[in-house]
């Protein structure tokens, strides 16, 4: 898993280059050449193992701090935002059952941000894709 700041770069794979018909030209080989078959077998590597509710709470409290440390999120409000992730990591930990409700209060405090503009859309954005990500691995909230 890779996790992107708001103005950071994605990592680039090496260009790969896009021919279309037309501009091929006329004198061009009726039959592209053969490439000689590779010496070493292909490697493999193994898909990365399933992201862990714990450590998707701990990427988000890392882009709550880069976010304050580069002035998209104000010091109040990134402590508000980890205080809210912290909760949500003793949750998880100690009642499971409980995490969904903390997740849910992350989100409401992250939406009320964006709404008052206190933090930046990038940084938004981000945050609620790692918000999103944990939906899908915790349970939700059951009224007993």
């Amino acid at each position: 898993m890779v996790w992107l700041l708001p103005g950071e770069d994605p990592p680039v794979a090496a260009p790969v280059p896009v021919v279309s018909a037309s501009a091929v030209p006329e004198e061009a080989p009726a039959e592209a050449p053969t490439p000689e078959p590779s010496q070493t077998p292909a490697e493999t590597t193994p898909p990365p193992p399933p992201a862990r509710p714990a450590d998707l709470v701990a990427g988000l409290m890392t882009v709550v701090t880069a976010l304050e440390q580069r002035g998209e999120l104000d010091d109040g409000d990134a402590k508000s935002l980890n205080r809210r992730l912290e909760q949500l990591a003793e949750r998880l930990d100690r009642d499971p059952d409980e995490a969904a409700g903390k997740l849910e209060d992350f989100a409401e405090k992250l939406a009320d941000l964006r709404e008052d503009d206190d933090i930046s859309q990038a940084g938004f954005d981000a945050l609620a894709a790692g918000a999103t990500q944990l939906t899908a691995l915790i349970p939700a909230e059951r009224d007993d």
